[in-house]
């Protein structure tokens, strides 16, 4: 598990992108964007969502970006999916194989 640090973002920036882990945390702030790079291995990204529905007691749903191949995906991460037991965000990967990511810090 990787600590992500965000970049912040002027009016014309170019993004520093990097391997991530099969999971990474990112520490929650506002206008955070995770940018990820698919290589032609498919991959699935998934933001973890702590806690379990109210009602139910079911475990929350956690959104995926399905299984892709040779495609990007940006995924807002806004404070509330910090898990308040560690007080990150955790994004997972499927594979890592091609894939590369930024954080990126927007406003």
């Amino acid at each position: 598990m990787a600590l992500m640090i965000p970049q912040a973002m002027t009016q014309i920036h170019n993004a520093t992108f990097s391997a991530p882990t099969t999971s990474d945390t990112v520490t929650p702030d506002s206008g955070l964007l995770l940018y990820v790079k698919v290589g032609g291995t498919a991959t699935t990204i998934t933001v973890v969502v702590p806690g379990n529905q109210f009602y139910s007691g079911a475990g929350t749903t956690d959104p995926t970006s399905g299984s892709v191949t040779s495609q990007d995906r940006q995924i807002y991460l806004p404070p509330q999916l910090a898990d308040p037991a560690t007080g990150l965000i955790t994004v997972t990967y499927s594979q890592v194989t091609g894939v590369t990511a930024a954080l990126l810090k927007v406003g």
